[in-house]
């Protein structure tokens, strides 16, 4: 079963105003993160990755034949 997850973490005070972490996650694994200035930034910037990785995995799920009975 494939998981896709975004993580939004609080990473505290930044001198350069990215003081919010986001994680899109695949399978437990980091596909890629970043930096924002704030939780709403955070969450939209990791949002697009997210949803392209969900449209991969329902797409893959919709092409693989049925299971025999």
């Amino acid at each position: 079963m494939t998981s896709v997850n975004i993580t939004v973490a609080d990473i505290g005070p930044s001198d350069t105003n990215q003081g919010w972490r986001w994680s899109v996650n695949r399978d437990g694994e980091e596909v890629e993160f970043g930096l924002a200035a704030d939780q709403d930034a955070a969450y939209a910037a990791a949002k697009p990755l997210f949803d392209r990785l969900r449209a991969e995995m329902t797409d893959h799920t919709r092409r693989m034949p049925a299971a025999p009975k």
